[in-house]
């Protein structure tokens, strides 16, 4: 009769074995947490990378392909062509914010590159005839356009202009987290078909 009181005295935990395992669970639970938190975070910062790249290589692509099929070569300048038409330059020189094209119907295309400003604060675009190309057809809720420069080359008279295009878009957020700040550098170039 001892020994079967004995042994039930034995199969019960003690408070330090109790202690352990919830020490144990705490332990593996926080790991699992912060495992949790941290794909979450990765996957936000994809999501982010992945719609910059969609609008800027959208941009970009429009861009190109106008460009290389325009009937011609109109210019660059640093003005706004709606505000003041007689700032443009019908020629080729180096850096400037806005192109001109023609296309084979006749119509007239005007590629305007907007930096964002702090003052007053605007998010930055670039544009085709007013129409943002950076939210043409995927979603531009977030992004900015940080810089964003037109530049024109041509090496003779006989040869073609080559155009190129360079801007960063960025994610716009207030937030201090790294995977909220993302800026990707976009950069086309093309030789105009028609010279």
């Amino acid at each position: 009769m001892r020994t079967d009181l004995k042994n039930k005295k034995q199969s019960g935990f003690t408070l330090f074995e109790l202690l352990v395992v919830i020490l144990l669970v705490a332990v593996v639970g926080g790991a699992s947490t912060v495992i949790l938190v941290s794909a979450l975070r990765g996957s936000d910062r994809t999501n982010s990378i992945n719609k910059i790249r969609a609008n800027g290589n959208y941009a970009v692509t429009q861009m190109i392909k106008m460009i290389k099929y325009a009937r011609s070569f109109d210019g660059v300048s640093n003005a706004d062509y709606h505000s003041d038409p007689d700032a443009w330059q019908f020629e080729c020189s180096p850096t400037k914010r806005s192109l001109r094209i023609t296309s084979f119907d006749g119509g007239t295309t005007t590629f305007d590159c907007k930096a964002a400003t702090p003052s007053p604060v605007t998010d930055g675009e670039i544009s085709s005839n007013s129409a943002a190309l950076t939210s043409s057809l995927i979603d531009p809720s977030g992004i900015r356009v940080d810089s964003c420069s037109i530049s024109c080359s041509r090496s003779g008279p006989n040869n073609p202009y080559i155009i190129t295009i360079d801007f960063v878009l960025s994610a716009k957020s207030s937030s201090s987290f790294y995977e909220k700040q993302t800026s990707i550098p976009f950069h086309g170039s093309v030789a105009t078909r028609n010279y």
